[in-house]
């Protein structure tokens, strides 16, 4: 079963992706406790609908400013690594701050600081994941490095959710905060072809040059916003139902987080399959479909 996990995959990108395979496994709690718990923690600690709109509204704005840290990136393998692995460790770090931050809008300026600071190592990685993995199976292994974070995800979830009930937020975030920080010092050990010379490196396009001469590009970005703000629109009255309305315990979220889990390591298995066989705007074409799908389902 390994031995085909593996096949056709050259021996060194092989290698990359089992360190990356086991980082992101060992990324799994952090990853649950972000995902899963972290938003009805702030809905107990006692935020208002307004500042969970506003911790939802957090990976968009981090996701707007790695175009400025785009412009930064090294331009050297070992700087492009040092540059995500410090990052990624310096982000998840402050989820440290939980054991002594308990003020609902603290903690969501902590997190404030933890997505752009996150988000801003996500261009070096791009660049190192594109000199890890040649072209042709790269869709595959990306898929297999996060069906493990799924995988990890799935091994912790009901056990945060108890730790969560017996000992609250201030053990549970530093815990799995440590376990992020192990994570990004383990892409440390990849071993990456010089990007110095690539001609993604070297021309460093304007992404507004690109929207300006590519009618396929604004497309996708104006169905990008479409998507965005739909899935934005009710995200903040989650917590509120799952806290306020159902008042659902940890061990009863971790339940409902655990089927999750099982569909997120059958979808990142799925999706990679298709990326390789049929392409990637195919398969972006029916997660959209799948997205919208599923908000019709809930929405009587």
């Amino acid at each position: 079963m390994i031995g085909r996990l593996f096949a056709g995959i050259p021996a060194r990108a092989a290698r990359n992706m089992a360190v990356e395979l086991g980082s992101m496994i060992v990324f799994g709690p952090f990853v649950v406790g972000l995902v899963v718990y972290l938003e009805n923690v702030l809905r107990r600690q006692g935020a208002s609908a307004d500042w969970l709109a506003f911790y939802k509204a957090q990976s968009a704005l981090g996701f707007v400013l790695t175009f400025g840290a785009a412009l930064l990136l090294p331009r050297t393998t070992a700087g492009l690594k040092a540059w995500a692995v410090g990052l990624y460790a310096l982000a998840r770090s402050s989820f440290l701050l939980f054991a002594v931050v308990e003020r609902p809008e603290l903690l969501c300026l902590v997190t404030l600081g933890f997505w752009v600071v996150e988000l801003s190592a996500l261009p070096a990685y791009i660049r190192l994941i594109h000199g890890a993995y040649p072209a042709s199976v790269r869709g595959r292994i990306m898929s297999l490095v996060r069906a493990g974070s799924a995988l990890g995800g799935l091994a912790i979830t009901k056990p945060a959710g108890i730790l969560l009930e017996q000992h609250g937020p201030r053990v549970f975030y530093p815990l799995v905060a440590l376990c992020g920080i192990a994570a990004a010092l383990g892409l440390l050990a990849l071993r990456v072809d010089d990007v110095a010379g690539t001609p993604e490196v070297a021309t460093r396009t304007p992404a507004w040059a690109v929207w300006r001469r590519d009618g396929r590009y604004r497309l996708y970005l104006a169905a990008l916003l479409c998507l965005g703000v739909g899935l934005a629109s009710g995200e903040p009255l989650h917590a509120i139902v799952q806290v306020d309305r159902l008042h659902l315990s940890y061990d009863e979220l971790g339940t409902l987080a655990t089927v999750r889990q099982v569909f997120l390591f059958l979808g990142y298995a799925a999706c990679g399959w298709l990326i390789d066989r049929k392409g990637a705007a195919w398969t972006l074409r029916g997660i959209f479909l799948v997205a919208a799908v599923r908000y019709l389902y809930l929405a009587p």
